[in-house]
């Protein structure tokens, strides 16, 4: 199904388990599609990460970026600045002040 989600140039994006990555980067490879970019996302510093945010492209193979982890406590328990920014919805505002790199 991944192939249909993510036609010729098209894009996949998953929030996965992370104990299963090689699971999921294995399944990419057979349906045609490259993992671009990773994030691990850890529930604490410290603490081994429970997700990964993957974005997987159709096509030739290319560059994997992994990304910083996105860490969403503190270690006193609050969530970090940008675990909150993304709950708030400020994050948001953000991503919408990039330009769209999307191709048409």
């Amino acid at each position: 199904a991944a192939h249909l989600l993510a036609p010729r140039r098209g894009s996949l994006t998953a929030v996965f388990p992370a104990r299963r990555l090689d699971e999921l980067m294995s399944a990419l490879r057979s349906r045609g599609l490259r993992a671009e970019r990773i994030v691990s996302v850890h529930p604490r510093p410290g603490v081994a990460a429970e997700l990964v945010l993957v974005l997987a492209r159709a096509g030739k193979p290319g560059v994997l970026t992994i990304d910083p982890p996105l860490v969403l406590e503190t270690t006193q328990g609050e969530p970090t600045p940008l675990a909150q920014s993304i709950v708030s919805g400020e994050f948001d505002e953000t991503l919408r002040s990039l330009p769209d790199k999307r191709l048409v």
